[in-house]
């Protein structure tokens, strides 16, 4: 067979640890919003299905294992509401900075399983604008996010990929 799975009787189980710190400030006479967020956390024990690769066999062992290593930030920033005097032009706005922490186990031609970790980075934007018609809106949107993987891996390849999103918006009251 060119897949063999093994199995590991000493594997202990995973923890996942989590902090989440989160700050909102509501101003109702303006109508308007902040607030920020922060979260980390950490995988204890992880459970990595490593292998080993044999290039002149082509055959693959998996065997699970415990790695620790894994970890993952995020910072968000927000504001919402009224930027007129009128109070009919609305808009959210929403930033936010992440970053992730991978490790797995890969072997190559009959070595052993080696750590092989992975980092990921991000952006994301968000931004709304919204007029307000009576009782109905319409608006426009548009949202990013960039993304950035690396690991000090030789047989690895970089990514830096991005992703654009925009539309129009509408909210309407129907006469009945």
């Amino acid at each position: 067979p060119l897949n063999i799975r093994e199995g590991n009787a000493g594997l202990k189980p995973s923890y996942e640890h989590s902090i989440t710190s989160s700050f909102t400030r509501i101003y109702p006479t303006k109508r308007l919003m902040w607030g920020s967020q922060l979260h980390l956390g950490v995988t204890q024990d992880a459970i990595a299905m490593g292998y080993t690769y044999d290039k002149a066999t082509g055959c693959r062992i998996y065997r699970p294992d415990n790695v620790n290593g894994n970890w993952r930030g995020t910072l968000s920033l927000a504001f919402g509401g009224a930027v007129d005097k009128k109070k009919r032009i609305n808009a959210k706005v929403l930033l936010a900075a992440e970053y992730q922490r991978y490790v797995d186990l890969i072997g190559i031609n009959g070595q052993s399983a080696n750590r092989s970790v992975v980092n990921n980075s991000g952006l994301t934007e968000m931004l709304q604008l919204n007029y307000l018609l009576g009782r109905s809106t319409i608006g426009i949107k548009s949202s990013g996010t960039w993304g950035n993987v690396t690991s000090d891996r030789d047989d690895f390849t970089a990514l830096n990929v991005a992703d654009f999103n925009y539309g129009l918006t509408a909210q309407l009251q129907l006469p009945w």
